[in-house]
């Protein structure tokens, strides 16, 4: 079985990159299965810059392919923050307390709307592809659900009246961002004759 590196430290992101792509006949492994432990600056301009520079620095370490995305909640109330700084949003404290924070800073706003951006990065051999992915939601209430991580349980996404938060992997997997920057990606890999599909 062929392997491929997804560049993250994020245990629910490679949890969700391995079920949005469950039907390739890979095996995802993750930087600490890599024995890479080091944070990747991101010091890019853009999510597909911030990608680039993680698969970048991953691929001088190894020959597998190697897979990175960068992500994040863009809030039009808020200027379209935090944006490529969404993981960074209110300084070094836990997503909950970054939940809470904007959840404030959006008290008694009626503008809601939100979208969540993934750009997928992916380095084979010497080639390079990358893929954006959208999906548009709003800015929940109140916090709902335990599934997902990070902003997933303030992100409501109207079609299913529920947060990401509520909603489990198999739900989530056919309509979030990395799903759909992930499936744009398996598209454009199969017409440059690159399959992984069983």
């Amino acid at each position: 079985m062929k392997t491929i590196v997804v560049a993250s430290h994020n245990s629910g992101k490679i949890e969700e990159i391995r079920y949005i792509l469950r039907h390739w006949k890979v095996k995802l492994i993750g930087l600490h299965e890599l024995g890479f432990h080091d944070e990747i600056p991101e010091d890019g301009k853009s999510f597909r810059e911030n990608a680039l520079i993680k698969a970048r620095e991953i691929k001088k370490l190894t020959d597998f392919p190697v897979l990175s995305d960068d992500s994040g909640m863009l809030v039009e109330a808020m200027g379209a923050r935090p944006g490529i700084y969404t993981a960074r949003y209110g300084g070094d404290i836990s997503f909950g307390e970054k939940r809470k924070k904007m959840l404030e800073e959006m008290k008694g706003i009626e503008n809601r709307n939100a979208f969540f951006a993934c750009e997928i990065a992916f380095l084979y051999g010497d080639r390079e592809f990358t893929q954006l992915g959208l999906c548009f939601g709003e800015v929940a209430q109140e916090e709902r659900g335990d599934f997902g991580f990070g902003f997933d349980s303030i992100f409501y996404y109207p079609p299913l009246d529920k947060t990401f938060g509520e909603l489990p992997m198999e739900e989530k997997h056919n309509l979030s961002h990395r799903w759909d920057a992930l499936h744009r990606l398996e598209e454009k890999l199969k017409n440059e004759g690159i399959s992984y599909l069983r």
